[in-house]
């Protein structure tokens, strides 16, 4: 009839089936699995020796405000608003240039695949410490014979190899199964940073239980014999505190906090895409800030010259003249002479 409205004309499409498994806590954890490792353990800890005169945790505080905050924020924004797989290629071609967001995305890219063989380096001399520590306590000739190995060139290609090609592969089985091994290794991730913290801060500022822990493990008296070694070289590599120092050390805290925008890279996965972006990136990084900032400096803080070496003739004025606190030169020289 005349007066009737048309009836609306709808369209019907199938559904696919694809369904959104990533939530905030897989989220979270993508992020800090992909942030956490080698960059804070390893070169937290040797900012110090290659930088003389740094202050390691204001390396990190100083990166941490300026740059990386401030980038968790945009591309969280930017992820909420546009949620797709593919990270900041989508918003860079969307926004500037389809050339822009290849090079961009491809530039990411190579840095991942840099970082997996670094990080699988890396990480072979983490097992070393640990299979030595437990071989000398142990008194354990067979663990300390896999440790010497593992710490030999050959022994770290097999085992970097062999930790890449096995996260390689559980990359291939899927984001659901890839998330639940996530979330697992997470967890227990997160248990070992609680317990380095909770180490150092109970045992640690103990006074002379860093001296004690160390010569328990390498033989009496093998902590103070690395510092008498330092002073009888007589130029430790070791400085007053400079900003300048401290800021050439943000370049290693730089590349310690790659990984804080992982999460925006599975967009098109994510239940709740603004929530998630903002708890596993925006909180994720302050999170992660926090105990960069809190583990470089309770390790420099825990770890000091013996008394009996400073009360040696010359170590104070050595210190005192070049206006070295005692708690740096220490564990410089631990770095410089083991």
């Amino acid at each position: 009839m005349m007066g009737e409205e048309a009836a609306p004309v709808i369209f019907v499409r199938r559904a696919s089936g694809l369904v959104r498994t990533v939530g905030p806590f897989t989220a979270f954890m993508l992020v800090f699995t992909h942030t956490v490792g080698g960059g804070i353990h390893k070169l937290a800890v040797i900012a110090a020796y290659q930088h003389p005169g740094a202050f390691v945790p204001f390396s990190f505080l100083v990166t941490g405000i300026l740059a990386m905050i401030p980038t968790a924020l945009v591309y969280t924004m930017l992820g909420a608003m546009m949620p797709r797989t593919g990270g900041d290629y989508i918003f860079i071609t969307r926004g500037l240039s389809p050339v822009l967001g290849f090079l961009a995305s491809w530039g990411f890219w190579f840095t991942e695949v840099l970082s997996y063989g670094i990080i699988a380096w890396y990480s072979i001399d983490f097992f070393v410490s640990a299979a030595t520590a437990a071989g000398i306590a142990l008194k354990d000739e067979g663990i300390l014979a896999t440790a010497q190995w593992m710490a030999s060139t050959e022994g770290h290609w097999i085992l970097g190899m062999t930790f890449v090609f096995v996260f390689g592969a559980i990359a291939l089985l899927g984001m659901r199964i890839y998330g639940w091994i996530i979330n697992i290794l997470g967890v227990i991730a997160i248990l070992g940073c609680i317990s380095n913290l909770f180490i150092l801060g109970v045992w640690g500022f103990a006074p002379g239980a860093t001296v004690a822990g160390w010569d328990r493990i390498y033989g009496a008296g093998a902590y103070e014999k690395i510092v008498k070694k330092a002073f009888e070289l007589g130029d430790p590599p070791v400085a007053p505190f400079s900003w300048e120092a401290t800021m050439s050390a943000s370049v290693g805290a730089i590349w310690a906090y790659i990984g804080i925008l992982s999460a925006v890279f599975v967009g098109g996965e994510l239940k709740a895409p603004a929530r998630s972006l903002f708890i596993a990136q925006v909180l994720g990084t302050v999170i992660i800030m926090l105990y960069y900032i809190a583990l470089p400096f309770m390790v420099y803080t825990v770890w000091v010259v013996p008394q009996d070496i400073l009360e040696r003739t010359g170590a104070m004025s050595f210190l005192r003249s070049a206006e070295i606190p005692p708690d740096r030169v220490y564990f410089n020289a631990l770095y410089f002479h083991v």
